[in-house]
Formats: structure tokens, C-alpha cells, sequence
């Protein structure tokens, strides 16, 4: 192998070594973030293979919420990385290392195509040095660049590394259509990039793409060009199908009224587009100098920002003037020009122009944009710094530049793996950088809070029970419309010292703030289940009550408990009795306001009220069979044995069935 030309399998096999020298420390990681939503508490995941025509005919967040509204700016239809998981998960169970070595591996290889790609594009001069090639100083770049390490260690990010993988693929393919025109190479290129649109969404972004690579880097055979769309667009109609099908609709036509998932709900119209721009000069900044990185951009960790602000008016300027120099010298400038409108094009779907994405930011957002940029710092060091070199030293200038920054990006990549060792450490680390973000508060107070409730330490108890509150307070602050954070704060209260006052309040102050208070009203029956004090619980309930007297769930709670802790029966049935009247088909409420009836010994209305809980459920033994032995009781042996003995046939039928 000489010293200007080396092979494919070569360069494919340093780049997988370098990505598993850059990611081999997060192998062993535990699933971080939304990890878990996707993998472990994802029921279709957890089905396997069985799972996957679910899979493939559902919202992405189906599987973990089932029906329930998944309160998320735009719909999500991204089945092939959750396909990729429940084969994973019917081989190996939720063993992380695994995820987590796919995630590299395949990383790897997007670096790879990134190189071949751009070779094809850019071919490597004869007399060049390999490692002085713009294919290969991309492809590291791409490789060590820190930004990246959310995309990798965070296991749901396989979703942006296929879609990108699948995307670059699919604009190869359609360079070698132009040059050979083969029938199997069109069929690819829309099975391809049908297999990129179900990994994300993004990939629709291409649809740009591969006409701009094509003018720009193949001869000029228009009739090929043509030929490419049909493909294309035939896989984005399918995948429109099949999304359509799923979701319901292209895009979700659900309004967001929590800061959390549209962040500029606060905003006049013109704030809102220079806090955009300011992203826009954010994202820049972090390509270029990716520090301090951090998983947590949501409000207010990114300010409000007016048009009288330069960090709103310089990113503007940048980026109008970026494409402006891209369009009007594409010809004279093309690897420039191709570099910028990569970049533009890619992000323009995630950048909150075109609609929101239920964030301000995210370094995953440009993974796909950070090529266009790699693409131009690498032109930049072996075409402008190839003309500098060092006065008596052999060393040139591009030389230095390149081992300063793939050293850099390199241990910066290794350090920032660190962090997404599991959640608390992320959390807890990166809200020293995140510290005005509401929702970062909230997640560790959250997360602090179930470690204390599960902690058989009483002073390690304590201590995450205070810092909780702490948080928690801090995410109020913040966002005072936070519903989550003041129901959150009042359990931490509780839990911290059994203060039924302080979690009422917060109740009071979340359902108010609510358009659906009967989430936290339901939140709040399943905590009081395990409420060990029969008085506290009462008091809980009857607070409850106070505030939203109209909630059939509560006063059905307060019948439970009057008649199991107290034995008093008069008081259980009056809240039965008023469950029933705010849902007249609550057929639990009848049985129980039965047996209360039953309990105080009248049984002339415990059978009416039976009988009427039989008009609901004709099918059930267990009442019956108290019907029958009730009327026993009022000394009426004929009725009693009638109800009993539809009791055993329905015993034996049921005995035959199974």
C-alpha cells in the first residue's frame, strides 16, 4: 500500500477501531434519558418479533402510552429503530451493552459512508496524501466531533444515526443511477430511503439533497435526474401512507398549551424568531467550539431574546449572507456551496422556522447538519492552509491544525462520555450548565425523589427528599405554570414529613393551572393507596374533595376508606351514594355501596341496590351469589335459592369454558 492510495477495507476498519477507542468507555453504560421509553417500558418492544405489526402500525410513544394523549408537538412514526430494538429484546433481554454497541458500530460505519460519499464527490488527487484528503479529514471530523456523543450514547439516538446512514446511502445510490442508469439501482433508491423516512423524519430533507449533489456532481443528464425522483417520491407517498395510517394525519394537529413542549408559547411573534436565530447562532458555535455541552436546552436555560439583541441579529446575518454566497457562486464554489446548503437544508426541519419541534434546541438536531460543516472545515485546512507552511520546519500548517482538533474533539468526546454513565449522573452533572432550565430542575428533582422513597436510609431519605424540594423549587421559579412540578413538590412534601397541608396546596395549585385536572386527580388516588395512616389518607381524600367536589373517583376513595378503616357504614354510603350520581354506571361504586348498605343491616337496600348492579353486569357470580344470600337473610328461600343456583350454573359454564 503506498503512501497516496490505501483501500476501502482499510480505511473502514480505522475508522471502526478509532470509534470504538472514542465510545468503548460507554459500552457498559446503563440506558440513560429516554432510554427506558423505548426499551424498557415499551411494551411492544418487550413483545420481540411478535410486537412488530403493532410496531409498524402505531404512533411511536403507542407502546409506552397506549391510547392516552402523548402530549408531544407532532406526531412520531418511527418504527424501524423500535423494530431494531424488539429484535435486540427477544435475543437479549434489556442487557444495555448490547444497544449500546450497535449504536457504535453503526456510528462507525456512517463514517465510513461519509468517506466514501465524499470521495465520490471530491476524488482524491494522485499526488495527495490520503490522510490528507477532504474524504478523510470529514470522516474524523464527523467521527471525534463531541457533539455527536449524545447521538451515540444515548441508545434511542439509533434512530438519527439509521436516518442519516440511510439518507447518505440513498444519495451515493442515485450518483452511481446517473452514471449507469440500472433498473436495480432505482429500486434501491427508494427502498433505501423509504427504510430513512421510518427511521426519522428527517430524511424528507434529502428530497433536496439529491437534486443539489446530482447538478452539483454529475454530468449534466437531466433525463437521470428525472428518473431519480420517481423513487424517491414513490417511497415518501408509502411512507406518507403508512404514517397517515398510524398517526392518523401527516402532522399532529394536537395544540400545545405546556411550555415544556412548545417552548415559545410565552413569546410575541417577534421573539420568537430572534430566540430562533440566536439557536441558529448557537448551533454554529457548538459546531465549531462544542463547549459545554449539555442534554438540556428548555426553558428558560435558552433566554427570551428581542431583535435589539445582537446574539439575535449576528446568527441572522450569518445565515441569510451563508445562503445568499451559496446560491450565487454554486458553480465557482461548489464544495463550499454544496457544504452550506447541506447544512441549511438538513436543519431547517429541526430548527423551529418551519414549525415547532417541542424544543428550543438539541445537539442531536444537527447530526445530520454537522456533516455540511465537516465537509468545510475540511476543504478549508487542505485548500487554504496547504498554501502556509512553518519557516524551517517540514510540518505544514494543516498538519498542526488537524492534531490540535482531532485531539481536542477527541478527549472532549471521551470526557463527555463520562456523564451518560445513567441518569442521575447526566442529570446531576449537567444541570450545573442547565441550571435556569425548568425542566432540567424538575427531571432531577424527580429522580431524586425515587431514589429517596426507595432508600432504606432515613437520613439518605431526608437529605434527596430536601434537595427534591430544592429542585423543584428552582423549576417553579423558573416556569410557575409548571403543573407537574407543584404536584411533584407536594408528594416530595409528603414524603418528606407526612405535610398534608403543603401537598394539598400543590395539588390545589396543579389542577388548577390544568386543562385535564383528572390526570392529577387520578395521580393523586393512586398515592394516597399507599398512604399507611388510615386518618391522613381520610384527610388527603376529604382535601381532595374540597377542592374538586365534582370527582366521582374521590368520593368513591372516601366510601373505601370510611367503610374499611372507620366501619363507618352511614358515612360510606353517602359518598357511594354520591359517586353514583356523578357516574351513574359506576358499577364498582353499586357493588360496594351494597355491601355498605349490607353492612349496616339493611338489607331491603342493599338488594336494590344489587339488583340495580346486576342491570350492569347480568354476568356476575360474585354478585349474584350475594343477592342469593341476602334474601336469605330476609328469610325469602325461594328467591335466594333462584340467585344461587344461577350462581352454579354459571359456575359450571364457566368451568366448561376453560
Amino acid at each position: 500500500m503506498g503512501e497516496n492510495k490505501i483501500n476501502n477495507k482499510t480505511i473502514c476498519s480505522l475508522l471502526i477501531i478509532f470509534s470504538f477507542v472514542l465510545y468503548g468507555n460507554t459500552i457498559f453504560h446503563d440506558f440513560a434519558l429516554d432510554d427506558s421509553v423505548v426499551i424498557q417500558k415499551n411494551k411492544l418492544t418487550m413483545k420481540g418479533i411478535s410486537g412488530i405489526k403493532e410496531i409498524l402500525t402505531t404512533d411511536a410513544f403507542y407502546g409506552l402510552l397506549g391510547n392516552k394523549k402523548i402530549g408531544l408537538e407532532g406526531g412520531r412514526y418511527r418504527p424501524l429503530s423500535f423494530i431494531i430494538f424488539a429484535i435486540i429484546y427477544d435475543v437479549f433481554g434489556s442487557y444495555a451493552p448490547i444497544y449500546h454497541y450497535i449504536n457504535i458500530l453503526l456510528y462507525a460505519l456512517t463514517c465510513f459512508l461519509i468517506y466514501v460519499f465524499t470521495q465520490k464527490i471530491i476524488p482524491v488527487r494522485p499526488i495527495t496524501r490520503w490522510y490528507f484528503s477532504i474524504p478523510w479529514i470529514t470522516a474524523i471530523f464527523f467521527l471525534v466531533h463531541p457533539i455527536h456523543t449524545e447521538v451515540v450514547n444515548n441508545i434511542k439516538g439509533l434512530d438519527e444515526i439509521l436516518a442519516f446512514f440511510l439518507s447518505l446511502l440513498t444519495v451515493y445510490l442515485s450518483l452511481l443511477f446517473v452514471e449507469n442508469q440500472k433498473f436495480i439501482l432505482g429500486f434501491f433508491i427508494g427502498f433505501i430511503f423509504l427504510l430513512a423516512l421510518m427511521a426519522k423524519e428527517n430524511a424528507i430533507t434529502f428530497l433536496s439533497i439529491i437534486p443539489l449533489t446530482q447538478y452539483l456532481f454529475s454530468n449534466d443528464r437531466k433525463k437521470s435526474y428525472i428518473l431519480t425522483l420517481f423513487p424517491l417520491l414513490t417511497a415518501t407517498g408509502i411512507y406518507f401512507f403508512l404514517r397517515i395510517h398510524a398517526i392518523g394525519s401527516i402532522f399532529s394537529n394536537q395544540e400545545m398549551f405546556s411550555l415544556m413542549n412548545n417552548p415559545f408559547l410565552e413569546m410575541t411573534c417577534s421573539q420568537k424568531y430572534a430566540t430562533i436565530c440566536y439557536i441558529l447562532g448557537l448551533y454554529l458555535k457548538l459546531l465549531l467550539f462544542p463547549h459545554p455541552l449539555t442534554y438540556d436546552y428548555y426553558p428558560y436555560h435558552i433566554p427570551i431574546i428581542s431583535w435589539q439583541d445582537i446574539r439575535a441579529i449576528v446568527p441572522f446575518l450569518i445565515h441569510v449572507s451563508g445562503a445568499i454566497f451559496a446560491l450565487a457562486a454554486i458553480r465557482r464554489y461548489k464544495i463550499f456551496s454544496y457544504g452550506i446548503l447541506f447544512y441549511l437544508m438538513t436543519l431547517s426541519i429541526v430548527s423551529n422556522v418551519i414549525f415547532t419541534v417541542g424544543t428550543f434546541m438539541n445537539e442531536r438536531f444537527i447530526y445530520f447538519s454537522s456533516y455540511g460543516v465537516c465537509l468545510i472545515v475540511s476543504y478549508f485546512i487542505c485548500h487554504i492552509s496547504a498554501c502556509f507552511s512553518l519557516k524551517g520546519n517540514k510540518m505544514e500548517v494543516r498538519s498542526i491544525l488537524l492534531i490540535i482538533i482531532v485531539t481536542f474533539f477527541s478527549i472532549k468526546t471521551i470526557y463527555r462520555n463520562t456523564f451518560w454513565k445513567d441518569d442521575f449522573t447526566l442529570l446531576s452533572h449537567d444541570i450545573n450548565i442547565s441550571s435556569e432550565s425548568a425542566k432540567g430542575n424538575f427531571n432531577l428533582a424527580f429522580l431524586l425523589y425515587h431514589r429517596a422513597i426507595h432508600s432504606s436510609n432515613i437520613e439518605t431519605r431526608q437529605n434527596e427528599l430536601s434537595l427534591a424540594i430544592d429542585y423543584l423549587t428552582k423549576a417553579i421559579h423558573i416556569y410557575p405554570g409548571y403543573q407537574i412540578a407543584h404536584f411533584s413538590m407536594g408528594l416530595a412534601y409528603y414524603q418528606l414529613d407526612n405535610n398534608i397541608v403543603k401537598l394539598l396546596d400543590q395539588f390545589k395549585q396543579a389542577t388548577s393551572l390544568s386543562r385535564d385536572p383528572d390526570f392529577f386527580v387520578n395521580e393523586l388516588l393512586l398515592f394516597t393507596k399507599d398512604i399507611k395512616n388510615p386518618d391522613h389518607k381520610i384527610a388527603v381524600l376529604e382535601g381532595m374533595d374540597s377542592i374538586l367536589p365534582d370527582k366521582y373517583g374521590i368520593n368513591y376513595n372516601l366510601g373505601l376508606s370510611y367503610g374499611q378503616y372507620k366501619r363507618d357504614y352511614s358515612t360510606a354510603i353517602i359518598y357511594f351514594s354520591r359517586a353514583i350520581h356523578l357516574k351513574p354506571d359506576f358499577f364498582d361504586a353499586y357493588l360496594n355501596l351494597g355491601v355498605a348498605y349490607q353492612f349496616n343491616q339493611d338489607y331491603l337496600q342493599a338488594v336494590n341496590i344489587f339488583e340495580k348492579a346486576l342491570e350492569l353486569h347480568t354476568d356476575d357470580i360474585r354478585l349474584i351469589r350475594n343477592l342469593g344470600f341476602l334474601y336469605l337473610k330476609m328469610n325469602m328461600p325461594d328467591k335466594a335459592n333462584a340467585y344461587l343456583e344461577i350462581a352454579r350454573q354459571k359456575e359450571k359454564n364457566l368451568e366448561k369454558r376453560f
